[in-house]
């Protein structure tokens, strides 16, 4: 089971890989597996309020565009808790997550899906532009060499009792504070 110093080493070596790794071998790991790394690297590197299952859930709200990669982390030790994938999750399914990644086609009801997490501790995260503006805690998008990065809603997070490892904060290309 990966150490968080093993973590924070994969999360750093998929940030090197999204800002400058050289074409070829980038081509040999697909958009969504890495962006599936980051997903469960912001995932263990948040900070939830204490207590809670002993399963840590990551719910897809809207179309799948990971497939079968999310199959490979669930189960994963994330502290001292296991990831569970849920996929297909509506509204009314958001209750039971501890995060959420909202597909970019069902961002046109972003307000619904906030206003269905109220101000529960759920990290949300997203990879459409404007998502984070929007208040999403955590937005994937692409530079102008066509390279993935991320930016923080740091102080959504802390509205909800969440908080974030302060290297992979380092590493985000926006934080809003």
């Amino acid at each position: 089971m990966p150490s968080r110093a093993s973590c924070l080493t994969g999360l750093t070596l998929a940030a090197a890989l999204a800002a400058g790794a050289p074409a070829p071998a980038r081509a040999q790991v697909g958009e969504y597996e890495l962006k599936a790394a980051f997903v469960y690297n912001f995932i263990n590197f948040t900070r939830w309020p204490a207590g809670g299952d002993v399963a840590l859930t990551l719910c897809i709200h809207g179309a799948d565009p990971f497939g079968p990669t999310l199959d490979k982390l669930a189960g994963r030790t994330v502290g001292r808790r296991y990831l569970a994938v849920r996929r297909g999750v509506g509204l009314d399914g958001l209750a039971g997550c501890d995060a959420v990644f909202i597909a970019a086609p069902a961002l046109g009801n972003l307000a619904g899906v906030l206003d269905s997490l109220g101000s529960r501790p759920v990290l949300t995260i997203a990879d459409s532009p404007g998502a984070m503006r929007r208040g999403v805690l955590i937005n994937m998008n692409r530079n102008e060499q066509n390279k993935i990065g991320f930016e923080v809603n740091l102080a959504a997070a802390r509205e909800r009792g969440l908080d974030f490892n302060a290297q992979m904060l380092s590493l985000a290309t926006e934080v809003r504070r």
